[in-house]
């Protein structure tokens, strides 16, 4: 499937204006895209990201995002709306699907509690060695789907058009939940110990989010 991990630039005091402005169009994906399988938006929650919005859409391939998501009059009217707001152009990255981890739990597309805690978590390797650091992350996204209850979602995507970058999507229920149970986990020390001592990472970028507004921000799945 066609991945895009997007973030979209407000101006200074209008991001809650941006996701006024995404509700309807949320609903219109869900609604009457039936080739768009997630599309979800959350606030960027640290320093220098509070006026970002992040999103991950998921399409069958890429004629769904450029002929039908964008041609719809739903999308035309929240560029229409929104684009005023904008600081500087949304950047798209591009991405494919991987085997590794889950979008979400079944009965967790989206929204579904007073908090959680969305995030992506974007790496470039050393040349060459994708594959191989991904590999390096199999059973710790099985443990976390197996173990981690609390954990919504952990999924793993390709980039296009950089071979040695790929992302990690992941809820959690709580600050805790990601930084007590997940990141002192024994896989999960043990494959970043490993990473650390091979030097297979050259870049690690967090960046932490909040699910905005119960309900109105988008879904990961269609059930």
């Amino acid at each position: 499937m066609f991945v895009l991990a997007a973030q979209i630039y407000a101006q200074e005091g209008k991001l809650d204006d941006v996701f006024e402005a995404l509700v309807p169009e949320a609903a219109a994906v869900k609604a009457d895209e039936e080739k768009t399988h997630a599309y979800y938006f959350f606030k960027g929650l640290e320093e220098p990201n509070t006026s970002t919005a992040f999103g991950l859409e998921i399409y069958d391939d890429r004629h769904a995002l450029e002929t039908i998501h964008m041609g719809n009059e739903s999308f035309k009217t929240f560029a229409a709306t929104a684009s005023p707001m904008f600081s500087k152009d949304f950047l798209l990255e591009e991405f494919e699907t991987t085997d590794i981890g889950f979008v979400t739990r079944p009965g967790y597309s989206a929204l579904q509690a007073e908090t959680a805690l969305p995030m992506f978590a974007y790496f470039t390797v050393a040349p060459g060695k994708r594959e191989e650091v991904l590999d390096m992350f199999r059973p710790l996204a099985t443990e976390v789907e197996a173990t981690e209850p609390n954990c919504w979602s952990y999924v793993f995507f390709r980039a296009l058009n950089n071979p040695d970058k790929f992302v990690i999507f992941e809820r959690y229920t709580t600050l805790d939940d990601l930084n007590v149970v997940h990141r002192s986990g024994k896989t999960f020390i043990k494959v970043f110990a490993e990473l650390e001592e091979k030097g297979l990472v050259v870049d690690r970028n967090v960046v932490l989010g909040a699910e905005a507004r119960p309900g109105a921000l988008g879904f990961l799945d269609r059930s």
